[in-house]
């Protein structure tokens, strides 16, 4: 019996180039990204070693903050949709037996990205809390029991923590939590499809 080269329903070639092309965008893009999030963590180090800070320092250190901040829900989102490109590009493939991963390789797919985004994240996020920390306490040291003005310093570092966001919002935490697993999250809504039929 002749091997017949058969076609999945609606896949050419096009299409498989189309999604390719896609998945390499998309890599690349999570590539910067989690560069320029090393590059952060790399400065904010920098920081740490700098016996005092200066006004230009602050601001450098917040937009930094905001910059992390960015970038983690950029990489999420770049990762997860890559993720849901791949389970696709899977399906649209499943014709060859070969080529089928089947549900646990797309979870199994999905939480190794998820564990590499937090691998990324995690270390520049602790170097800039270390880095927070030392600037708030080179302005507004931890004050003695007994000092006479101790509610109006303590009050000067929680503003301090504020400003520096050294105290982590419930809300902040969550959008951290779902950019982490959101390739686990992509992968496990490309499985939907397949429970349905």
């Amino acid at each position: 019996m002749d091997y017949v080269e058969r076609e999945a329903p609606g896949h050419t070639a096009g299409t498989s180039c189309l999604f390719t092309g896609q998945l390499a965008f998309k890599a690349a893009a999570a590539l910067i990204a989690s560069m320029t999030i090393w590059l952060i963590r790399g400065r904010a180090e920098a920081f740490a070693s700098s016996p005092t800070i200066t006004k230009s320092e602050l601001r450098t250190y917040l937009r930094l903050r905001a910059d992390l901040e960015w970038l983690l829900g950029f990489l999420g989102a770049v990762i997860g949709l890559a993720v849901l490109a791949g389970a696709e590009l899977q399906h649209v493939l499943s014709f060859d037996k070969k080529a089928d991963f089947g549900a646990e390789g797309t979870v199994l797919y999905g939480l190794v990205l998820s564990l590499l985004v937090a691998l990324i994240y995690l270390p520049t996020f602790a170097t800039l809390q270390r880095t927070g920390t030392r600037i708030r306490d080179s302005v507004e040291g931890l004050p003695e029991p007994g000092d006479p003005i101790l509610e109006a310093r303590l009050a000067k570092r929680k503003a301090l923590d504020e400003l520096l966001k050294l105290q982590i919002s419930a809300n902040a935490s969550f959008r951290a939590s779902v950019a982490i697993l959101s390739p686990l999250l992509g992968s496990l809504t490309s499985l939907l499809p397949r429970l349905s039929g």
